[in-house]
């Protein structure tokens, strides 16, 4: 059995997250940019440009959602 951990924990509800937000069709992701996002994959150099799209959807797609005005979001908040 794996042991819970908070930063575990933090990870399963932004997983969590995405796929809501996801499933209501508020970010502009494809199914397979969806897939690409959430995988266990590590990211290469060739994936740079599709990497950034996807995360710059859910960061700006997210604050769209909320009701936030888009602002250039630090690395700090990306990362989180």
């Amino acid at each position: 059995m794996s042991q819970v951990t908070e930063q575990s924990v933090r990870f399963q509800t932004a997983l969590a997250s995405i796929k809501l937000i996801q499933a209501s069709a508020v970010l502009d992701l494809t199914e397979d940019d969806f897939d690409f996002l959430t995988s266990n994959k590590v990211w290469i150099a060739t994936d740079r440009s599709r990497a950034r799209r996807c995360v710059e959807a859910c960061v700006y797609g997210t604050l769209d959602f909320v009701g936030y005005p888009r602002f250039p979001a630090p690395v700090e908040f990306i990362a989180a």
